[in-house]
Protein backbone atom coordinates (compact mmCIF):
# COMPACT_ATOMS: atom_id res chain seq x y z
CA UNK A 1 0.00 0.00 0.00
CA UNK A 2 1.38 3.40 -0.93
CA UNK A 3 1.93 5.78 2.16
CA UNK A 4 0.12 8.31 -0.60
CA UNK A 5 -3.47 6.71 -0.12
CA UNK A 6 -3.71 8.79 3.20
CA UNK A 7 -3.90 5.11 5.47
CA UNK A 8 -0.09 6.47 6.76
CA UNK A 9 -1.86 9.57 7.84
CA UNK A 10 -5.37 8.28 9.19
CA UNK A 11 -3.38 5.62 11.53
CA UNK A 12 -1.56 8.37 12.95
CA UNK A 13 2.24 6.59 11.46
CA UNK A 14 5.09 8.89 10.94
CA UNK A 15 5.71 10.30 7.38
CA UNK A 16 6.89 7.18 5.14
CA UNK A 17 5.94 4.91 7.36
CA UNK A 18 5.55 1.46 4.78
CA UNK A 19 3.02 -0.80 5.38
CA UNK A 20 3.98 -4.55 4.57
CA UNK A 21 1.78 -6.09 1.92
CA UNK A 22 3.05 -9.43 1.77
CA UNK A 23 0.93 -12.11 4.30
CA UNK A 24 4.06 -13.74 4.35
CA UNK A 25 6.25 -11.06 5.83
CA UNK A 26 3.40 -10.43 8.29
CA UNK A 27 3.30 -13.98 9.59
CA UNK A 28 7.16 -13.97 9.98
CA UNK A 29 6.88 -11.06 11.88
CA UNK A 30 4.68 -12.93 14.16
CA UNK A 31 7.05 -15.64 14.34
CA UNK A 32 5.47 -18.15 12.11
CA UNK A 33 3.10 -18.72 9.25
CA UNK A 34 -0.24 -17.18 9.81
CA UNK A 35 -1.82 -14.19 10.16
CA UNK A 36 -5.08 -12.89 11.12
CA UNK A 37 -7.87 -11.34 9.39
CA UNK A 38 -9.78 -8.25 11.09
CA UNK A 39 -12.87 -7.02 10.59
CA UNK A 40 -14.89 -4.41 12.31
CA UNK A 41 -17.88 -2.58 11.45
CA UNK A 42 -20.11 -0.05 13.36
CA UNK A 43 -23.24 -1.01 14.94
CA UNK A 44 -26.41 0.01 13.87
CA UNK A 45 -24.68 3.08 12.26
CA UNK A 46 -26.86 2.12 8.74
CA UNK A 47 -30.22 3.10 10.81
CA UNK A 48 -28.77 6.15 12.36
CA UNK A 49 -27.71 7.57 9.37
CA UNK A 50 -30.77 7.12 7.45
CA UNK A 51 -32.41 8.69 10.05
CA UNK A 52 -30.27 11.74 10.00
CA UNK A 53 -30.83 11.75 6.22
CA UNK A 54 -34.52 11.79 6.45
CA UNK A 55 -34.63 14.74 8.36
CA UNK A 56 -31.82 16.83 6.17
CA UNK A 57 -34.39 18.96 4.97
CA UNK A 58 -35.60 20.26 8.32
CA UNK A 59 -31.55 21.12 9.42
CA UNK A 60 -29.50 21.48 5.43
CA UNK A 61 -28.27 17.99 6.37
CA UNK A 62 -26.59 19.28 9.88
CA UNK A 63 -26.90 16.60 12.06
CA UNK A 64 -26.00 14.19 9.19
CA UNK A 65 -22.35 16.00 8.63
CA UNK A 66 -21.98 16.00 12.49
CA UNK A 67 -22.69 12.49 12.80
CA UNK A 68 -20.35 11.27 9.65
CA UNK A 69 -17.02 13.45 11.25
CA UNK A 70 -17.89 12.17 14.64
CA UNK A 71 -17.98 8.49 13.09
CA UNK A 72 -14.89 9.37 10.67
CA UNK A 73 -12.59 10.96 13.77
CA UNK A 74 -13.77 8.37 16.03
CA UNK A 75 -12.72 5.21 13.73
CA UNK A 76 -9.45 7.17 12.97
CA UNK A 77 -8.47 8.13 16.37
CA UNK A 78 -9.40 3.89 17.62
CA UNK A 79 -7.77 2.24 14.35
CA UNK A 80 -4.67 4.85 15.52
CA UNK A 81 -4.64 4.22 19.33
CA UNK A 82 -4.62 0.22 18.61
CA UNK A 83 -1.97 -0.08 16.19
CA UNK A 84 0.36 2.14 17.79
CA UNK A 85 0.06 0.18 21.25
CA UNK A 86 0.44 -3.23 19.21
CA UNK A 87 2.48 -3.31 16.76
CA UNK A 88 5.81 -0.98 16.68
CA UNK A 89 7.52 0.92 13.18
CA UNK A 90 10.74 -1.11 12.42
CA UNK A 91 13.26 0.57 9.90
CA UNK A 92 10.26 2.93 8.64
CA UNK A 93 8.06 -0.08 8.33
CA UNK A 94 5.14 -1.84 10.06
CA UNK A 95 3.94 -5.64 9.84
CA UNK A 96 0.47 -4.77 9.29
CA UNK A 97 -1.80 -4.31 5.57
CA UNK A 98 -4.63 -1.95 6.08
CA UNK A 99 -7.48 -2.97 3.89
CA UNK A 100 -9.65 -0.16 4.79
CA UNK A 101 -10.10 2.75 7.10
CA UNK A 102 -13.06 4.74 6.66
CA UNK A 103 -16.39 5.91 8.56
CA UNK A 104 -17.05 3.22 10.52
CA UNK A 105 -15.27 0.35 8.95
CA UNK A 106 -11.94 -1.27 9.31
CA UNK A 107 -10.17 -4.31 7.79
CA UNK A 108 -6.88 -5.35 8.47
CA UNK A 109 -3.88 -7.97 8.22
CA UNK A 110 -1.84 -8.54 10.94
CA UNK A 111 0.06 -10.90 13.09
CA UNK A 112 -2.20 -13.29 14.78
CA UNK A 113 -0.68 -12.77 18.39
CA UNK A 114 -1.73 -9.14 18.51
CA UNK A 115 -5.16 -9.28 16.56
CA UNK A 116 -7.84 -9.75 19.81
CA UNK A 117 -5.43 -7.03 21.57
CA UNK A 118 -5.99 -4.95 18.76
CA UNK A 119 -9.40 -5.44 18.41
CA UNK A 120 -10.07 -5.06 22.23
CA UNK A 121 -8.36 -1.73 22.18
CA UNK A 122 -10.10 -0.43 18.92
CA UNK A 123 -13.35 -1.43 20.63
CA UNK A 124 -12.63 0.01 24.04
CA UNK A 125 -11.47 3.33 22.45
CA UNK A 126 -14.12 3.70 19.59
CA UNK A 127 -16.75 3.72 22.10
CA UNK A 128 -14.81 6.32 24.61
CA UNK A 129 -13.76 8.05 21.45
CA UNK A 130 -17.64 8.62 19.82
CA UNK A 131 -19.33 9.22 23.15
CA UNK A 132 -16.71 12.01 24.14
CA UNK A 133 -17.58 13.70 20.46
CA UNK A 134 -21.00 13.23 20.43
CA UNK A 135 -21.22 14.89 24.15
CA UNK A 136 -18.96 17.63 22.53
CA UNK A 137 -21.19 18.71 19.40
CA UNK A 138 -24.31 18.61 21.90
CA UNK A 139 -22.91 20.72 24.26
CA UNK A 140 -22.26 23.97 22.21
CA UNK A 141 -25.67 22.98 19.72
CA UNK A 142 -29.05 21.75 19.99
CA UNK A 143 -27.92 18.71 17.23
CA UNK A 144 -28.64 14.96 17.26
CA UNK A 145 -31.40 14.53 18.74
CA UNK A 146 -32.41 10.92 19.01
CA UNK A 147 -28.94 9.29 18.56
CA UNK A 148 -27.16 6.93 21.41
CA UNK A 149 -24.79 8.53 23.88
CA UNK A 150 -22.27 6.86 22.41
CA UNK A 151 -21.67 3.94 19.79
CA UNK A 152 -20.51 0.83 19.69
CA UNK A 153 -18.85 -1.84 16.87
CA UNK A 154 -18.80 -4.96 16.33
CA UNK A 155 -15.71 -7.39 14.80
CA UNK A 156 -14.75 -10.38 13.27
CA UNK A 157 -11.41 -11.98 13.28
CA UNK A 158 -9.79 -14.76 11.15
CA UNK A 159 -6.72 -16.96 11.62
CA UNK A 160 -5.20 -18.68 8.49
CA UNK A 161 -2.46 -19.76 7.21
CA UNK A 162 -0.28 -16.85 5.18
CA UNK A 163 -0.97 -18.98 1.48
CA UNK A 164 -4.56 -19.61 2.81
CA UNK A 165 -7.02 -17.67 -0.23
CA UNK A 166 -6.99 -14.26 0.74
CA UNK A 167 -10.29 -13.16 -0.36
CA UNK A 168 -12.05 -16.24 1.62
CA UNK A 169 -10.27 -15.21 4.93
CA UNK A 170 -11.10 -11.89 4.52
CA UNK A 171 -14.88 -12.93 3.89
CA UNK A 172 -14.50 -15.18 6.96
CA UNK A 173 -13.91 -11.80 9.37
CA UNK A 174 -16.51 -10.32 7.79
CA UNK A 175 -19.11 -13.18 8.27
CA UNK A 176 -17.40 -13.31 11.70
CA UNK A 177 -18.04 -9.50 12.14
CA UNK A 178 -21.89 -9.51 11.08
CA UNK A 179 -22.79 -12.42 13.42
CA UNK A 180 -20.93 -10.79 15.91
CA UNK A 181 -23.13 -7.86 15.72
CA UNK A 182 -26.40 -10.00 14.47
CA UNK A 183 -26.03 -12.32 17.70
CA UNK A 184 -25.69 -8.90 19.76
CA UNK A 185 -29.05 -7.62 18.15
CA UNK A 186 -30.83 -10.53 18.42
CA UNK A 187 -29.91 -10.79 22.32
CA UNK A 188 -30.29 -7.35 22.75
CA UNK A 189 -34.10 -7.30 22.29
CA UNK A 190 -34.81 -3.71 21.31
CA UNK A 191 -33.32 -0.89 19.12
CA UNK A 192 -30.80 0.73 21.70
CA UNK A 193 -27.00 0.81 21.29
CA UNK A 194 -25.77 -2.95 21.92
CA UNK A 195 -21.95 -3.24 22.99
CA UNK A 196 -19.57 -3.72 21.29
CA UNK A 197 -18.47 -7.63 20.73
CA UNK A 198 -15.78 -9.63 18.67
CA UNK A 199 -16.61 -13.27 16.93
CA UNK A 200 -13.03 -15.69 16.32
CA UNK A 201 -12.01 -18.83 14.47
CA UNK A 202 -9.26 -20.60 13.19
CA UNK A 203 -9.27 -21.68 9.55
CA UNK A 204 -7.32 -24.56 9.43
CA UNK A 205 -7.88 -27.43 5.92
CA UNK A 206 -11.89 -26.13 5.23
CA UNK A 207 -12.02 -23.36 2.19
CA UNK A 208 -15.25 -21.90 3.68
CA UNK A 209 -16.29 -18.01 3.92
CA UNK A 210 -19.44 -18.17 5.95
CA UNK A 211 -19.04 -18.34 9.56
CA UNK A 212 -23.09 -19.87 9.58
CA UNK A 213 -21.65 -23.33 7.85
CA UNK A 214 -18.36 -23.34 10.08
CA UNK A 215 -21.30 -23.01 12.94
CA UNK A 216 -23.33 -25.47 11.48
CA UNK A 217 -20.71 -28.47 10.52
CA UNK A 218 -17.91 -27.79 12.68
CA UNK A 219 -19.11 -26.36 16.18
CA UNK A 220 -23.02 -28.36 16.75
CA UNK A 221 -22.96 -31.62 17.83
CA UNK A 222 -25.53 -33.32 19.57
CA UNK A 223 -26.94 -30.09 20.88
CA UNK A 224 -24.13 -28.47 21.84
CA UNK A 225 -22.22 -25.66 20.60
CA UNK A 226 -18.80 -25.54 20.85
CA UNK A 227 -18.32 -21.81 21.24
CA UNK A 228 -19.49 -19.34 23.59
CA UNK A 229 -18.90 -16.58 21.01
CA UNK A 230 -19.53 -13.49 20.48
CA UNK A 231 -17.67 -12.15 23.39
CA UNK A 232 -18.66 -8.61 24.90
CA UNK A 233 -16.89 -5.64 26.17
CA UNK A 234 -18.49 -4.44 29.16
CA UNK A 235 -21.77 -5.57 30.67
CA UNK A 236 -23.41 -8.36 28.40
CA UNK A 237 -26.92 -9.12 27.14
CA UNK A 238 -28.20 -12.27 29.21
CA UNK A 239 -26.51 -15.72 27.79
CA UNK A 240 -23.31 -14.33 26.86
CA UNK A 241 -20.01 -13.67 28.19
CA UNK A 242 -17.64 -11.28 28.23
CA UNK A 243 -14.13 -10.50 26.90
CA UNK A 244 -13.14 -10.10 30.29
CA UNK A 245 -14.12 -14.13 31.39
CA UNK A 246 -12.69 -15.41 28.84
CA UNK A 247 -9.45 -13.78 29.34
CA UNK A 248 -9.67 -14.90 33.19
CA UNK A 249 -10.42 -18.59 32.00
CA UNK A 250 -7.50 -18.80 29.57
CA UNK A 251 -4.89 -17.32 31.98
CA UNK A 252 -6.32 -20.00 34.50
CA UNK A 253 -6.09 -22.88 31.88
CA UNK A 254 -2.55 -21.88 31.57
CA UNK A 255 -2.19 -22.81 34.57
CA UNK A 256 -3.44 -26.16 33.73
CA UNK A 257 -0.65 -29.58 33.11
CA UNK A 258 0.79 -28.87 29.95
CA UNK A 259 -1.58 -30.89 26.90
CA UNK A 260 -4.47 -31.34 29.40
CA UNK A 261 -6.72 -28.33 27.78
CA UNK A 262 -6.11 -30.35 23.73
CA UNK A 263 -7.50 -33.60 25.41
CA UNK A 264 -10.37 -31.56 27.06
CA UNK A 265 -11.56 -29.98 23.53
CA UNK A 266 -11.49 -34.19 22.63
CA UNK A 267 -13.96 -34.52 25.41
CA UNK A 268 -15.98 -31.25 24.58
CA UNK A 269 -16.53 -32.95 21.74
CA UNK A 270 -17.53 -36.34 23.27
CA UNK A 271 -20.06 -34.59 25.36
CA UNK A 272 -20.76 -33.01 28.72
CA UNK A 273 -19.84 -35.94 30.75
CA UNK A 274 -16.85 -36.77 29.20
CA UNK A 275 -15.95 -33.04 29.48
CA UNK A 276 -17.02 -32.58 33.15
CA UNK A 277 -14.79 -36.11 34.20
CA UNK A 278 -11.81 -34.39 32.54
CA UNK A 279 -12.28 -31.30 34.48
CA UNK A 280 -11.80 -32.66 37.51
CA UNK A 281 -9.20 -35.12 36.96
CA UNK A 282 -7.22 -31.64 35.30
CA UNK A 283 -8.05 -30.11 38.31
CA UNK A 284 -6.91 -32.91 40.61
CA UNK A 285 -3.27 -32.75 38.92
CA UNK A 286 -2.68 -29.60 38.47
CA UNK A 287 0.72 -28.31 39.77
CA UNK A 288 -1.04 -25.77 42.41
CA UNK A 289 -3.67 -27.59 43.11
CA UNK A 290 -5.78 -25.79 45.62
CA UNK A 291 -5.26 -22.05 43.93
CA UNK A 292 -5.64 -23.82 40.29
CA UNK A 293 -8.47 -25.34 41.09
CA UNK A 294 -10.28 -22.29 42.29
CA UNK A 295 -9.07 -19.83 40.03
CA UNK A 296 -10.39 -22.58 37.08
CA UNK A 297 -14.00 -23.36 39.17
CA UNK A 298 -14.54 -19.86 39.16
CA UNK A 299 -13.34 -18.77 35.51
CA UNK A 300 -16.29 -21.33 34.83
CA UNK A 301 -18.76 -20.72 36.93
CA UNK A 302 -18.43 -16.77 35.95
CA UNK A 303 -19.45 -17.99 32.06
CA UNK A 304 -22.56 -20.01 33.52
CA UNK A 305 -20.03 -23.10 33.34
CA UNK A 306 -20.28 -24.18 36.88
CA UNK A 307 -22.01 -27.02 38.71
CA UNK A 308 -22.25 -27.90 42.09
CA UNK A 309 -18.72 -29.07 41.76
CA UNK A 310 -17.27 -26.18 39.58
CA UNK A 311 -16.67 -28.29 36.59
CA UNK A 312 -18.91 -28.60 34.62
CA UNK A 313 -17.50 -26.90 31.07
CA UNK A 314 -20.73 -26.64 29.52
CA UNK A 315 -23.92 -23.67 30.11
CA UNK A 316 -27.58 -24.28 30.37
CA UNK A 317 -27.89 -23.52 26.55
CA UNK A 318 -25.25 -26.22 25.76
CA UNK A 319 -22.74 -24.06 24.79
CA UNK A 320 -18.86 -24.47 25.91
CA UNK A 321 -15.77 -21.97 25.84
CA UNK A 322 -13.24 -24.90 25.84
CA UNK A 323 -12.50 -24.60 22.06
CA UNK A 324 -11.94 -21.08 22.36
CA UNK A 325 -9.53 -20.65 24.71
CA UNK A 326 -7.58 -23.61 22.53
CA UNK A 327 -7.97 -21.13 19.90
CA UNK A 328 -6.47 -18.34 21.72
CA UNK A 329 -3.78 -20.78 22.48
CA UNK A 330 -3.00 -21.85 19.26
CA UNK A 331 -3.04 -18.52 18.21
CA UNK A 332 -0.55 -17.12 21.25
CA UNK A 333 -2.92 -14.61 22.33
CA UNK A 334 -3.56 -14.81 26.12
CA UNK A 335 -1.63 -17.91 26.55
CA UNK A 336 0.79 -18.50 29.68
CA UNK A 337 3.32 -15.12 29.19
CA UNK A 338 -0.03 -13.37 30.18
CA UNK A 339 -1.02 -15.85 33.25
Amino acid sequence: LNPRNGLVERFGLPPGTRFVTETQRIAAAGGGNSVAMVQIDGNRMGSVARELASRAHLDGGRDYETFSEILRASTQAAAAAALAAVMPVDGGEIAARPIVLGGDDLGIVLPPAVALDFVCRFLDRFEKETEARLAEARSTEDVLKGVPTRFSAGAGIAWAHSHYPFDQAHGMAGSLCHWAKESLHAADGDTRMPPSAVAFFRLTSSMVSEFDTVLANELSEGGRTLTMGPYVLGDPPKGLATLKQLQDLCRAAARMPGGSWRKLVSAAHQGQLATKNHLRRMVETAADKDKAAQELRQALADMGCGDSEGVSGFDRAGRTPILDVETLQAVGAWGREDA
